[in-house]
């Protein structure tokens, strides 16, 4: 605990916490330019004038668009990076997963890694075979044990990496977006044991871009923006704060759009609305146009030849509660990319939903990694009409927002 500070009664203290990073380089011709007088770094501040503080059993949410600051401070507080200036107190033992394959060496097996793990924690070996087992069971990698993780998949990387960090005692658990590397089962796998840890008085961090998640889980929210907090509160309206910003730039063309998660290896260049004749109306991803049919036509673009791609629509009420996924994989559609520029059609028969405003997000795997996220990709609005002859619309906020067709059928 740094000099100074009072007795922590907070899991987590910080005090004007700054991390800056020199861009540009010493050698070569950035010589000559200090001999002119002319230095080619300059000073770019990751984060700055950071004030928290997270109290024991808190579960913050981290959220903010892309270089907004979030895995810089995840990994000043986890003490792999040093802050450049200000000072934090942290009050337990940490557990983090920041990047596939932290804190692993990749010569050594899995076995050798929980145990490597449990004792860079702090832990005695008789303490890492209590809870060994389970953690090989979370994981699912019991075939590997002895295999250097070296040869595993960032997917297996991930699941043990999580698995280790959660399961050896720790005071505090730290997760970045890493986990989006793992399918849907093991995320909601993950979220459940940090709702249990939670439970338990544990406190956790947590980065995410799946909003729905961060206000499930998460009582407090941190939304930070260019490595500034504009706000630290309720969780509920730190999403809220940030859909209003999202919402400001959702308008702007998908292929312009920085604030996206993914390796990039494929990215989602457009989606335009069709109609049944193919005919292209106005693009989805320029104001002010409004999809209100149920076919689009996406259009990706990438430089390498890709074999196995998974393509998805998820449809979110304004709030960001997701109301239907349409997936590729699902309907067993194998989609590759073979051009640099590859295009494909999605048709929704019926699309039950009540009239409203919606927002739907894009989501791109390739080889089930993450290649490119949109979060309120396009706009999506519902008009209004009589879908069932009966002279009734059904308001979203009384009634629900999905069309089910059913039946009544009265017996004498």
């Amino acid at each position: 605990m740094p000099t100074g500070f009072k007795v922590l009664t907070d899991a987590i203290t910080i005090e004007g916490l700054g991390k800056s990073f020199r861009l540009g380089t010493d050698g070569g011709r950035s010589v000559l330019r200090r001999l002119l007088g002319r230095d080619a770094r300059e000073t770019f501040w990751a984060i700055r004038d950071i004030d928290l503080s997270i109290g024991v059993g808190d579960v913050l949410g981290i959220i903010g668009r892309n270089g907004s600051g979030k895995s810089t401070l995840l990994k000043v507080l986890s003490r792999i990076t040093r802050p450049t200036e200000g000072r934090f107190g942290v009050r337990g033992r940490v557990g983090s997963l920041l990047e596939v394959g932290t804190g692993f060496h990749p010569e050594l097996t899995g076995r050798e890694n929980i145990f490597l793990s449990g004792a860079l924690l702090g832990l005695d070996p008789a303490a890492i075979r209590k809870q060994f087992d389970e953690i090989v069971a979370f994981a699912g990698t019991e075939p590997f044990l002895e295999t250097p993780v070296k040869r595993y998949s960032s997917g297996m990387r991930v699941r043990l990496g999580f698995a280790v960090a959660a399961h050896l005692d720790p005071e505090i658990l730290i997760v970045d977006e890493v986990l989006a590397v793992g399918d849907l089962a093991f995320q909601q796998k993950c979220l459940g044991k940090m709702d249990h840890l939670a439970r338990g008085g544990r406190t956790v961090l947590l980065v995410s871009h799946q909003l729905a998640n961060i206000e499930g889980l998460c009582n407090k929210g941190l939304l930070l923006d260019g490595g500034n907090v504009v706000h630290f509160g309720d969780a509920r309206d730190s999403v809220a704060k940030y859909r209003e910003s999202v919402s400001v730039r959702s308008h702007a063309a998908i292929a312009q759009r920085e604030d996206r998660t993914g390796n990039g290896k494929v990215r989602v260049h457009s989606i335009v609305e069709i109609d049944a004749d193919r005919k292209i109306d106005s693009p989805c991803d320029a104001a002010p146009a409004v999809c209100t049919s149920h076919a689009w036509e996406v259009v990706l673009e990438g430089h390498d030849d890709c074999d196995h791609l998974d393509f998805a629509l998820i449809v979110h009420t304004q709030r960001g509660d997701r109301l239907v996924t349409l997936f590729s994989r699902w309907v067993g559609t194998t989609l590759r990319h073979t051009a640099p520029q590859t295009r494909f059609r999605i048709q929704v028969d019926d699309l039950p939903l009540v009239p409203g405003e919606y927002r739907i997000d894009t989501w791109l795997t390739v080889n089930e990694q993450v290649a490119d996220y949109v979060e309120g990709a396009l706009p999506l609005r519902i008009a209004e009409t009589d879908r069932l002859g009966h002279g009734f619309t059904p308001d979203p906020v009384k009634h629900g927002h999905l069309w089910v067709p059913h039946r009544f059928i009265v017996e004498s």
